[in-house]
């Protein structure tokens, strides 16, 4: 159909391959298919899919000469389960017992009931590890993430908001794709995720030399060929050994020549230019020394 994009040879012949699943993974016992990379053919999963939050983590120092009653208000965020970027409100409360705060969870859209108290060591900080469960609701869609606080500490008189992470992301189209050297096809999505589409398998012959040529270097199995074996390129779990059985692709190589004419073209005026420039000095150097030799004191 028109909105349609497959990769195809010069010869315009439908380039075949194994496609990946929705998390990238590859099996070399599936069908062939013609490899279709227009953006329409990966819009609603693997890559393309959004994906909600389930962990984040929070680092940040908070004053422990704060009064009882005292609060501290960091932002966070999280995507929900539609790909929705959304915010909340931490407020972290200094209470009465030493060194104990309480934290409680202030969406800036929905409702919460996630609250924590959590009681820093002596030297400011919280056990590794420590996280606390978080859980909101929005828009009809309940997101249910793990907050790691182990990098929260209470030292000192200064507050500081020092960094905040999360995993999940919006929705994405297919937006380019490029190739590597075990055959597979890479694609990048405008949610800035990049998965395998497909691995392009090679083919052997028993008999390569008994292929039939079409044109150019374009051949057919024959009777005396044998039917072609296809064989997979860094195979995958095949760890490092078997990185380069057999052969590997080359991508953004030329097909038939590596020759870039348009540069060669212009070396070759450039040394021509330089061989005349040299030429000449050597002349105008000849002239000059005759011209030395016949002059008579």
């Amino acid at each position: 159909t028109y909105n349609e994009g497959y990769i195809v040879d010069k010869n315009g012949y439908f380039l075949q391959g194994w496609a990946a699943d929705s998390t990238g993974a590859v099996s070399s016992a599936s069908p062939l298919q013609s490899l279709r990379v227009d953006s329409e053919a990966f819009n609603a999963s693997g890559g393309a899919a959004a994906s909600a939050t389930t962990t984040a983590s929070i680092s940040m120092n908070i004053p422990t000469t704060t009064a009882a009653g005292g609060t501290i208000s960091p932002k966070g965020s999280f995507y929900d389960a539609n790909g929705d970027a959304q915010s909340f409100g931490l407020t972290w409360t200094k209470n009465a017992a030493n060194l104990e705060w309480g934290m409680t969870v202030h969406p800036d859209n929905g409702t919460s009931a996630s609250t924590g108290t959590f009681t820093f060591d002596s030297d400011g900080t919280l056990a590794a590890g420590t996280t606390t469960p978080i859980s909101i609701t929005g828009g009809g869609v309940t997101t249910e993430f793990d907050l790691d606080i182990s990098n929260v500490s209470s030292l000192g008189e200064v507050y500081h908001y020092l960094d905040y992470k999360k995993d999940g992301r919006a929705s994405g189209v297919l937006d380019s794709f490029t190739f590597d050297s075990s055959g597979k096809i890479i694609g990048r999505f405008t949610n800035g995720i990049e998965q395998p589409l497909y691995k392009i398998p090679l083919a052997t012959f028993v008999n390569a030399d008994g292929m039939d040529r079409i044109q150019g270097n374009l051949f057919k199995n024959s009777s005396t060929s044998g039917e072609a074996t296809l064989i997979e390129v860094r195979a995958e779990g095949s760890g490092a050994a078997a990185y380069y059985e057999f052969a590997e692709f080359i991508p953004f190589a030329h097909e038939i020549s590596n020759v870039n004419l348009q540069n060669e073209f212009s070396n070759m005026i450039m040394t021509q230019l330089a061989y005349n420039s040299s030429a000449t000095v050597f002349k105008t150097a000849d002239e000059m020394t005759k011209a030395a030799a016949s002059l008579k004191v």
